[in-house]
């Protein structure tokens, strides 16, 4: 599906235009995550991580990384996932300043909880929240990363403390500005105060408008990992 696609992409490759491969990945990967055989989208993924190398991109490395993790992830390769995220928190502490890539503390936080390891998750998702918090004190991605900690703290049981969270990252959507990445972490968010409250028929359907918006062709969200 993606063949001609795939030409351009090694077209600007060819002419060493490492900038616009890039970016084609970028956008082109959203495609492939919703349409794409798992080594189709892999490989495009390798492409995007190999360009940011040659450009010396760092903070398009990290992201590349993040998302091969989540790929292997969803496809049941936890180890391979678990070295690749690591990966990309090292590329986070390298840059230090972008709040989005903190969000991958909570990666691994997902693969301890896996495992069972619940210390090592909190312990993930509360330093998520500190470095996100240090660089983006109100912005979505601390929005994101109250939100990831609150499902992990639920999952210890300290539901009190999962509920301030979420108090906090709701109080954060009300005054942030309209757009797309608003109204996901929105869906998110209430899907795990739902689960809080142990409504699991308004989680329900928070969950099917959050995959209705996954799957929509026209939508331009990017997929979670």
């Amino acid at each position: 599906m993606l063949g001609p696609l795939f030409a351009a992409l090694h077209e600007f490759w060819r002419q060493e235009q490492y900038a616009q491969v890039e970016r084609f990945v970028v956008e082109l990967k959203h495609v492939a995550n919703r349409y794409s055989a798992y080594e189709e989208s892999k490989h495009l993924i390798n492409l995007g991580i190999q360009a940011s190398q040659k450009a010396q991109d760092l903070y398009y490395h990290g992201r590349f990384l993040n998302h091969l993790g989540g790929l292997l992830y969803h496809h049941g390769e936890l180890l391979q996932a678990w070295r690749i995220w690591q990966e990309s928190v090292a590329v986070a502490e390298a840059l230090d300043d972008r709040a989005d890539l903190w969000l991958m503390l909570c990666n691994l936080a997902c693969i301890a909880s896996m495992r069972g390891e619940d210390e090592l998750a909190l312990h993930f998702a509360d330093t998520c929240v500190m470095r996100v918090q240090r660089v983006d004190s109100t912005g979505t991605s601390t929005i994101d990363a109250l939100t990831r900690r609150a499902f992990f703290r639920r999952l210890a049981g300290d539901v009190d403390r999962a509920y301030e969270d979420m108090c906090a990252a709701l109080s954060l959507l009300h005054i942030s500005s309209s757009s797309p990445e608003q109204a996901r972490l929105g869906l998110e968010a209430g899907v795990e105060m739902a689960r809080l409250q142990g409504d699991y028929a308004c989680s329900q359907e928070h969950i099917e408008a959050r995959v209705a918006i996954e799957y929509d062709p026209h939508s331009n969200q990017p997929t979670r990992v």
